[in-house]
């Protein structure tokens, strides 16, 4: 990789329709998948979701596309007083990031698509950035460069690589209790888990899915609850249909769906999205149900993951379920000037009062 590379912004829109093709073929081949940088997602969830105009940021090799991320431009605040650049999120966004071409000499693409970013802004901002990747290790090595990485926050997110191993480390006692509430179930009829993908998940399983996620305690936040979600999910789905890039998991008794999980794919990594379940039958757990069927039939089937990531929060209930944990983090890759400056005062700030709160008998 000789020749200069050559840097392009502009519009979604211009992007989308002059770079569709190229786009896929790096998502599919990226250094570090990610569904929610795939045009099946990006673009269903600009058009329905996200109020602010998105630009796309594009790095390329002659007529080869390396580099690719999306933003939404922030003006000054009193958190951060200098416009920035925010990656690309919505309300159903679980990772961030940008795309960089897999056997590219990475390191030099990274520092060049950053350099470029940090001349449009004082810094460019992620959220739910995923740790333990070739891309988060560029990001720290920019420490040793023009730009700096600045952390705010961090949680460990509960991740899959081994359903064998992740059913064999569940307790007796919760095995046990999976399989009573099982029986329970099939003592009011003829219950059912299958997992499709693609073409093969029936059109009506989307409203379906939209229906029962609105009946549980999500209802006020459901896909279903505004048309924007609707629209989004409906686009979203209809798109990873024709490209493959989805599969669901259902548990259903007799002819009712009990619970569903939708989740995407993207290269050889795996993305949870939503998990529903009818509230009807919550005594028999259908959601961890419908889990721990879908680990049996990766056991017994395969996996055809490198890793599955969970999307959930902290502390969530997939954490018995799911044994592997990755760090995602937030923070802000800054120009090495009055922003950094302007971090490192508030750092200190933050560190004087968390000090000055802390109860005088915990210091003895």
């Amino acid at each position: 990789m000789g020749r200069a590379l050559d840097f392009k912004w502009c519009s979604l829109e211009q992007w989308q329709h002059e770079h569709l093709s190229e786009w896929y073929a790096l998502a599919q081949d990226a250094l570090t998948p990610n569904f929610y940088l795939s045009p099946e997602f990006v673009v269903s969830a600009a058009n329905h979701l996200v109020e602010s105009p998105v630009q796309a940021a594009s790095l390329w090799h002659a007529d080869t596309l390396v580099a690719l991320g999306f933003f939404v431009v922030r003006p000054g605040s009193l958190r951060f007083p200098f416009k920035r650049l925010l990656a690309l999120q919505c309300r159903h966004t679980f990772e961030t990031g940008m795309l960089l071409r897999n056997g590219c000499d990475s390191q030099r693409v990274f520092d060049q698509f950053v350099q470029h970013l940090l001349q449009f802004s004082a810094g460019v901002e992620f959220r739910d950035l995923k740790s333990g990747t070739r891309l988060f290790e560029l990001v720290q090595n920019k420490q040793r460069e023009r730009g700096v990485w600045v952390e705010e926050g961090d949680y460990l997110r509960a991740s899959l690589t081994d359903p064998a191993a992740a059913i064999a480390q569940l307790s007796a006692r919760r095995r046990k209790r999976i399989r009573r509430q099982l029986r329970q179930l099939e003592a009011l009829g003829t219950v059912n888990f299958e997992v499709c993908s693609g073409e093969k998940i029936p059109s009506c399983m989307i409203d379906e899915f939209m229906r029962i996620e609105a009946l549980g305690w999500k209802k006020q936040s459901a896909l279903q609850s505004t048309e924007s979600g609707q629209l989004f999910f409906r686009g979203l789905m209809a798109c990873a249909k024709r490209n493959n890039s989805v599969f669901v998991s259902v548990l259903s008794l007799d002819t009712r769906i009990v619970s569903m999980a939708i989740n995407f794919v993207s290269g050889h990594d795996a993305f949870a999205f939503k998990v529903a379940y009818d509230p009807a039958y919550q005594d028999y757990s259908p959601g961890i149900l419908n889990e721990y069927l879908a680990l049996l039939h990766f056991a017994e089937n395969g996996f055809p993951y490198r890793s599955f990531d969970s999307g959930a929060q902290a502390d969530s209930y997939i954490d018995a379920y799911w044994p592997d944990r990755t760090r995602m983090v937030a923070g802000t890759l800054l120009n090495s000037g009055v922003a950094l400056r302007l971090f490192q005062l508030k750092t200190w700030i933050k560190s004087r009062f968390q000090r000055q709160a802390v109860p005088a008998q915990a210091l003895d």
